[in-house]
């Protein structure tokens, strides 16, 4: 599991979506990620109040207009509820929010490619 608070920069250049850009593919973990399980945000409305814990939810080209111009998706925030909208880029990620919350932070849990067992020392830990 790897937490991402501080390595988050935002662009808010867009009118209808705020940009949150996570870069997780560093040298650290390029290498050790064979399968993601979870993906947690901590989100926040605008004024630092009613933190939430909550997933995200990988966005598609086929479903982004739709997630972002429908107001009734959970991409949308209200009750202080949403769900920000994953895209995958080459070395991470973006996270959407609708510009009525933001993100804290995301944390990601992973199964990292098993280490080689050899005969040398068959009996350590992989």
């Amino acid at each position: 599991m790897y937490e991402y608070p501080n390595d988050i920069t935002m662009s808010n250049t867009n009118p209808d979506y705020d940009k949150f850009d996570i870069n997780y593919y560093t040298e650290y973990t390029a290498s050790d990620v064979m399968f993601t399980l979870n993906e947690d945000v901590v989100i926040t409305d605008n004024n630092g109040e009613n933190i939430k814990n909550t997933s995200v939810f990988e966005c598609t080209s086929d479903n982004f207009m739709y997630r972002v111009n429908n107001c009734l998706t959970d991409f949308h925030y209200r009750h202080h509820k949403a769900r920000p909208l994953r895209i995958k880029k080459p070395n991470g990620c973006l996270l959407l929010t609708d510009k009525k919350y933001k993100i804290l932070s995301y944390t990601i849990g992973y199964l990292r490619y098993p280490k080689k067992i050899t005969m040398k020392n068959p009996l350590d830990e992989y």
